[in-house]
């Protein structure tokens, strides 16, 4: 479904409004299995989704890494669900990631990061999974997280689209809540 996803700057001062697909809430369904509900097929289920949506409103540029996030975690939930290691960039991009979502907002990185990997890691299959899964990707290597700097978000893609929607719509639609 459509929504308008809106900021607002301060009380009933519109500040900009984007038209949105905003997945329907799962519910209880949400919750049930590894992999959980994803209606639109666009690599993050829909209550992580709608959570990232809701959570950052007030900070539409965190959405587009964020929800990139959610996707590499649901990845690696998906390999896990199959039998096979997680993906060989996982790693990578999780510090990538969070490079670039420190740049964008280092007062707010942690906080917005451990709200979304709470909601991806909302059951107790999940969080176990999320460790066999960190686990396995970190296991013997030493971490560098690097300096947060634009480089961290150059030619991120930009997951999820809705159906007919590209990534140059999604930044034309966050540029233009700036």
């Amino acid at each position: 479904m459509n929504r308008k996803v809106c900021t607002f700057a301060i009380p009933f001062l519109l500040v900009g409004c984007v038209e949105s697909f905003y997945p329907p809430d799962p519910g209880e369904a949400g919750k049930e299995g590894l992999i959980g509900v994803d209606s639109d097929q666009d690599g993050v289920r829909d209550d992580v989704e709608r959570a990232v949506v809701d959570a950052n409103r007030d900070r539409p540029e965190l959405i587009p890494p964020l929800f990139h996030y959610a996707s590499l975690k649901q990845a690696a939930f998906q390999s896990l669900s199959d039998g096979v290691p997680p993906p060989d960039d996982y790693l990578d991009e999780f510090l990538r990631l969070t490079g670039c979502i420190e740049k964008l907002a280092p007062d707010l990185a942690q906080t917005r990061m451990n709200a979304m990997s709470n909601q991806v890691t909302n059951t107790e299959e999940r969080w176990v999974a999320q460790l066999r899964i960190d686990k396995e990707a970190v296991s013997g290597k030493m971490l560098r997280f690097p300096e947060p700097s634009d480089a961290e978000c150059d030619g991120l893609e930009i997951p999820p689209l809705a159906p007919g929607e590209t990534a140059e719509d999604v930044l034309r639609d966050l540029e233009s809540l700036r």
